[in-house]
């Protein structure tokens, strides 16, 4: 039976990658200075890196979903080990590196942006940004070092899917194409996007993970993970679906109105 192994989070590796995330922003900042759109040579670093986050997190998560998918039901609660694990992949000694490597590198991304979001505060986005990325740091710090749930936040990388029409509309619109079909298509894309991954992908995860993973996981490894570990968890994912929710109404009525005009009334690059 598999139990679950309290680790420690493995800072120098989030840093790692907290400076990947920096120097290919660095490297896109200046690429853009020579752009005719004063929003691109601001911003358009920034939602760059954002599409390239939002590029790994995808393949990494529909990979991570379609392996534990096919694996046991233990190796959908606790990262397991050796070429047992559903996460193991030719090259890699062990099944948690495939895990950790996209939780991390997500994780690096996390912390690299929320300091642009806050230095560059309201541009990069408002308070419900700061709150999604406050609550996927914890929710990746909790997974990295109890090594549980790792089909949860494989699903939840997925929901990055979303974010990569969002960006190219972000670049549509300070690009002045905003009137181009392009922009409407783009609109729609986004919207069903979103819909298949943040809104009905989400809430069935949150529904599996009240109703299968947190009891299978308190039934068959009761002294391994600490409640509160569990709880926390459960919580932040469901508050996540709620905000999901909430944005989702938004989305709707970006997607079915005509050309934005000045106000843009969703304008964050990752949600």
């Amino acid at each position: 039976m598999a139990h679950c192994r309290e680790g420690a989070l493995q800072v120098g590796k989030m840093l790692a990658y907290s400076c990947c995330w920096e120097v290919l922003y660095q490297i896109f900042k200046n690429s853009l200075k020579p752009s005719p759109h004063p929003k691109v040579r601001e911003l358009g670093a920034s939602y760059s890196v954002a599409f390239i986050n939002a590029l790994v997190c995808s393949v990494g998560g529909f990979s991570c979903v379609v392996s534990l998918w096919k694996g046991g039901y233990t190796g959908r609660t606790i990262v397991t080990l050796g070429e047992t694990s559903p996460l193991f992949w030719a090259g890699l000694d062990a099944g948690e590196e495939v895990y950790e490597r996209f939780a991390h590198a997500f994780l690096g991304w996390l912390f690299y942006d929320v300091v642009h979001v806050v230095s560059l505060y309201p541009k990069l986005g408002g308070v419900d940004t700061v709150s999604h990325h406050v609550g996927f740091i914890c929710l990746t710090c909790l997974g990295s070092v109890y090594h549980v749930i790792p089909f949860s936040v494989a699903w939840l990388l997925l929901g990055e899917v979303s974010s990569l029409p969002l960006n190219v509309r972000w670049f549509l619109i300070h690009t002045g194409r905003g009137a181009d079909k392009a922009l409407t298509l783009t609109n729609l894309a986004f919207a069903l996007s979103f819909f298949l991954v943040r809104v009905a992908v989400f809430w069935a995860g949150v529904y599996h993970l009240i109703m299968y993973l947190r009891p299978s996981l308190i039934a068959t490894d009761p002294y391994g993970c600490p409640m509160w570990v569990l709880d926390t968890v459960t919580f932040f994912i469901t508050a996540g679906a709620c905000l999901n929710a909430q944005w989702m109404i938004g989305i709707v009525k970006m997607a079915t109105r005509g050309p934005p005009g000045q106000k843009e009334h969703i304008s964050q690059k990752k949600i």
